[in-house]
């Protein structure tokens, strides 16, 4: 409160000194009070979802597995992610005169959604999608492709996405990336294991130093190929060498400026390749016309073959 206060005392004309200072308070007295103006509180965005969700477990017994934590913020369909809460008005007071002190009301929360979050009539946030949630300073939405800027590493975790994945460095030894898109990396991709639903672009290349690891749903176009593990149901396109691989191909194998030097590889479909082996008689193995996908079948059949005859 505001307070204006007036010490009232009496003084004779012929004393000149004023009366002590426990006299003076004890004639003082409040002539009028005011109440300051209340500001109103601004709006804001309350997320029920943070990148903590996702770290591992931490007490004395637990063994933390560091691969497994995540800096980014993955949510599902229908999942209430976060709450907005609306400004309040500001109470106005009163100076020492009785007269209105105006108060500054609250400001909207700057954030704003696009199609990804739904806000219900009771300002719920609702993802509208599978995803990863993005935020800023006035924008937040759910995407379907996760956007790494550096590398897949320590900083990110593994990522286990649905959706597509684009990385913009590389990835590192021992991390894996699954993804039920596509995924695109712009660097080397080390020691690392890749699982995709589409295709995997390995534009700086696969050096597996015979760990790396790769399950693709879609086709494999790659800088070059070196010591991984590799199924691919659908085209593989390699720019210079594929280098003792254990690869499995059911589409076409279509590098004319690629050169297959060791390990071995089945290829099911049409094979344009620009050389097999090498001058150093590096052992290479090539089976072509196999379908690895049938041959679990194939004793199967065998069977009900026999069955017929026998009819």
């Amino acid at each position: 409160a505001v307070t204006r206060e007036v010490g009232l005392f009496c003084q004779r004309p012929d004393i000149a000194d004023p009366p002590p200072a426990e006299q003076a308070d004890s004639l003082r007295a409040v002539l009028a009070r005011g109440d300051p103006p209340t500001p109103g509180q601004d709006g804001f965005i309350e997320w029920l979802v943070t990148e903590h969700d996702y770290d591992p477990p931490v007490d004395a017994e637990t063994k933390i597995d560091h691969h497994k934590r995540t800096s980014f913020i993955f949510v599902k369909q229908g999942q209430h992610i976060g709450s907005v809460h609306e400004p309040t008005p500001g109470v106005d007071g009163l100076d020492v005169t009785g007269k209105s002190v105006h108060a500054v009301d609250g400001k909207p929360s700057p954030v704003t959604f696009d199609d990804s979050i739904q806000v219900t009539a009771d300002r719920r946030l609702i993802a509208n999608l599978d995803g990863v949630l993005e935020r800023s300073y006035d924008r937040a939405a759910v995407s379907d492709t996760l956007e790494v800027r550096d590398h897949v590493d320590f900083s990110t975790g593994n990522l286990n996405f649905h959706g597509n994945v684009h990385v913009r460095r590389g990835v590192r030894d021992c991390f894996v990336v699954k993804a039920t898109g596509d995924v695109a990396v712009d660097g080397l991709i080390e020691a690392a294991k890749i699982e995709t639903g589409g295709d995997l672009a390995a534009n700086g290349g696969f050096a597996g130093r015979e760990r790396g690891y790769a399950r693709i749903g879609g086709s494999l176009n790659g800088r070059y190929l070196d010591n991984i593990a590799a199924t691919v149901d659908k085209n593989l396109h390699v720019d210079r060498e594929i280098i003792n691989c254990d690869l499995v191909v059911h589409g076409d194998v279509l590098s004319p400026q690629a050169v297959l030097i060791g390990g071995r590889s089945v290829f099911v479909q049409q094979v344009c390749l620009h050389a097999i082996g090498s001058d150093g008689e590096v052992a290479t193995e090539v089976v072509l016309g196999a379908v690895p996908k049938l041959e679990p079948f194939a004793g199967d059949l065998d069977e009900m073959i026999e069955q017929l005859r026998a009819i």
